[in-house]
């Protein structure tokens, strides 16, 4: 464990997933330990609005959560996360697994109870591809190029509000994926940024996507077929929800993107980091609005300020819920 983070306080753990999960047992075939919605109510972290059918919506410390009935999608103050597992009926109760509880629900409920923050932070900026790695094509632009353009505003931004900032690359080099892992180890960085931009053979396919690190035991928000499996939970997982979220909820609101979600993959930049990590796809080069926004200096800067005002966010947590943007929930993508 990286030593500048303290450990979440073990008493709340253990209370999260021994005494609520005692709650609520799964029915036969279901393999994950279920929680009862109703037990965080009692508990006083969720306040409930109402309970339609096919919608749960509550308030919690930091701002809104709606659920859809057998979905994965939460709406957090209207911007999408991807559950693990969908909400579902268990005798008779509305149930998540508790896995979604501690990793996510939680630290974003009430993320100053759960979490302590180092006292001084370093942030590691890891713009993606770089050298004979071109990273994703578009017809105007390429990847590698705009993504270190971008990693380089980010770090004027965060050095002038003196927070210690290192770039896996600061120029046009090829460095394996272990290599910007390390450099992060070797720093003791707190946070771990990979910025990256998006392709699809889908020309309609645009907007912002987060990822975080897909828990153990559950795919990856878009499915495919996985070749490893997470290690078990860690206190990162719920550091990283907190950084997905911040930054995430900056960039749909600051510069207007599609709001395609935090999910949840495997990328080995996420397994292996030893700091809370992200990885942003802040575009499609395949989508002809997307890549005409990102050949645009000033959307690159706009979308760098919202990368960093959402680092700034993160490291200072302590400001919450002021750091809580409400996002626009307008442009909400579907379930995957």
């Amino acid at each position: 464990m990286n030593s500048v983070f303290m450990k979440v306080s073990p008493i709340i753990i253990l209370w999260v997933v021994i005494d609520m999960a005692m709650a609520c047992t799964p029915e036969n075939g279901q393999p994950f330990q279920y929680i009862a919605v109703k037990n965080m109510v009692s508990r006083g972290i969720l306040f409930p609005v109402n309970a339609e059918t096919n919608e749960l919506t509550f308030l919690c410390k930091n701002g809104t959560m709606m659920f859809e009935a057998d979905s994965r999608k939460l709406l957090f103050n209207g911007l999408i996360v991807w559950l693990n597992a969908p909400l579902t009926r268990v005798k008779d109760e509305w149930c998540l697994v508790q896995t979604d509880i501690v990793s996510i629900i939680y630290p974003l409920a009430v993320p100053d109870f759960v979490l302590n923050f180092p006292p001084e932070n370093l942030i590691l900026l890891d713009p993606g591809h770089g050298g004979s790695d071109g990273g994703a094509v578009g017809k105007n632009i390429v990847e590698k190029e705009v993504v270190l353009d971008i990693a380089k505003i980010v770090k004027q931004k965060l050095t002038a509000c003196h927070i210690a900032t290192v770039m896996s690359r600061e120029d046009d080099r090829t460095i394996s994926l272990s290599e910007r892992v390390q450099i992060a180890s070797r720093n003791e960085a707190t946070a771990f940024v990979s910025i990256h931009l998006n392709s699809s053979h889908n020309p309609d396919a645009s907007g912002v996507e987060t990822f975080v690190l897909a828990s153990s035991g559950f795919q990856s928000t878009d499915g495919g077929n996985e070749k490893f499996t997470s290690k078990t939970w860690s206190v990162y997982d719920q550091f990283s929800i907190v950084l997905a979220y911040c930054i995430h909820s900056n960039i749909v609101k600051g510069v207007g993107m599609v709001d395609r979600g935090i999910k949840r993959s495997r990328f080995e930049v996420l397994r292996t980091a030893n700091c809370p990590a992200v990885l942003l796809e802040c575009g499609f080069v395949s989508n002809p609005r997307d890549e005409q926004k990102l050949c645009d200096l000033q959307f690159r800067t706009n979308l760098a300020e919202a990368i960093s005002t959402g680092i700034i966010q993160f490291v200072t947590y302590g400001n919450l819920p002021s750091s809580f943007i409400k996002a626009d929930n307008n442009k909400a993508a579907e379930e995957p």
